[in-house]
């Protein structure tokens, strides 16, 4: 490994916890995926409970206005 990080899903990185299950590297594999898509379908309360995380991160990082609207602001600014 390289680099060390907690998390490398940008949801789980907002949430500071794993919202959305990651399976890198040798933990990424056909027995662990199962497993976890297992979990989640036979838990559907477990996947309400994700979902309802994920749009909390969501809602955290919109913003009022459009992504390229604030590109061109910060580019006007800089020219």
């Amino acid at each position: 490994m390289l680099v060390k990080i907690k998390y490398a899903n940008i949801v789980n990185i907002a949430a500071n916890e794993e919202v959305i299950p990651e399976l890198l590297q040798s933990n990424c594999n056909p027995k662990n995926m199962f497993k976890v898509v297992s979990n989640f379908l036979d838990t559907p309360s477990k996947m309400q409970e994700q979902i309802i995380k994920t749009q909390v991160v969501l809602n955290k990082l919109k913003t009022e206005r459009s992504s390229s609207e604030l590109a061109s602001n910060s580019l006007n600014k800089l020219l």
